[in-house]
């Protein structure tokens, strides 16, 4: 199941970010290992993990090399990223997607696709552990 690609606008900084498909954890994790699938930039910017029927964020985080992160920290087994180890451990993994955008301003987009998901939510992310 697809989703439409979303360009969403962050205020007040107007930062403008063009988001991926929503692409499958499980896919992009057999992907990996299988070296192809969806081409995730070797950038700086920003991704997003969702159950593929709700809204509401899991995790939101940045990335000074989004590929390396995504495909190389957040989704093997051996995961040594702490969101990524607590989302294998709770989540099924077959009903998580993910989206990154890049953005040659990552810190400050994270904080504001965090605050702006605290507004909504009255919450942050369920996986994210705040600096």
């Amino acid at each position: 199941m697809d989703v439409p690609q979303e360009i969403e606008v962050l205020q007040p900084r107007a930062l403008e970010l063009e988001w991926s498909w929503w692409e499958w954890w499980t896919d992009l994790d057999h992907d990996r290992r299988a070296d192809r699938g969806p081409a995730v930039p070797p950038m700086a910017g920003v991704y997003e993990v969702r159950r593929y029927d709700e809204q509401r964020r899991l995790y939101i985080g940045r990335a000074t090399n989004l590929m390396r992160r995504i495909k190389y920290s957040l989704l093997p087994a051996s995961a040594a990223h702490h969101a990524g180890r607590k989302i294998r451990a709770h989540e099924d993994l077959s009903r998580l997607c993910i989206r990154w955008a890049d953005t040659d301003r990552p810190t400050t987009a994270e904080d504001e696709l965090l605050q702006r998901h605290l507004d909504r939510y009255g919450a942050l992310p369920e996986y994210c552990v705040r600096r």
